[in-house]
């Protein structure tokens, strides 16, 4: 693994990052058959509500500018096959391995902790995280309102 640096100036227009951005999809697993009647649909929706397949997918920048796909493979239940920070370092490793100069890394996320959990065990260090637009707006919305209720 090419060696981070920890000290990374976000507001340097000159500088040069790394960018990674990584995003948690959850989605309701599928029932075993297809039901025919409303109600049917409806029980089994019940049953699965609380099933969900999660699973993450990671945009890496390539040295050129242009990003990378990345996520893991999940078998019928929704486990990985591969973790997902094992398949995101061998990708670091192919496309910045060689570097000399240490990586200026930048990760763009919700700042979900399983995320962060994710990057760590990836670069072996606590990398700069950004908030997503979505998220920060999120997070503005539920101070104010908490700070208009005083």
């Amino acid at each position: 693994m090419p060696s981070r640096d920890q000290e990374v100036d976000v507001y340097d227009g000159e500088a040069k990052e790394v960018l990674i951005f990584v995003d948690g999809i959850g989605v309701k697993k599928q029932s075993e058959s297809r039901a025919s009647s409303k109600s049917a649909i409806a029980e089994d929706d019940a049953k699965n509500a609380s099933s969900r397949v999660n699973s993450n997918i990671v945009l890496l920048e390539k040295k050129e500018g242009d990003f990378e796909y990345i996520t893991s493979a999940i078998d019928k239940k929704g486990e990985e096959l591969l973790p997902l920070s094992e398949i995101v370092s061998r990708h670091v490793i192919k496309e910045y391995g060689n570097e000399e100069e240490p990586l200026k890394v930048v990760a763009i996320s919700d700042g979900a902790s399983a995320i962060r959990t994710m990057l760590l065990a990836v670069f072996g260090v606590v990398i700069v995280i950004i908030l997503d637009w979505y998220h920060l707006c999120k997070k503005v919305r539920e101070f104010i309102r908490q700070d208009c209720k005083k």
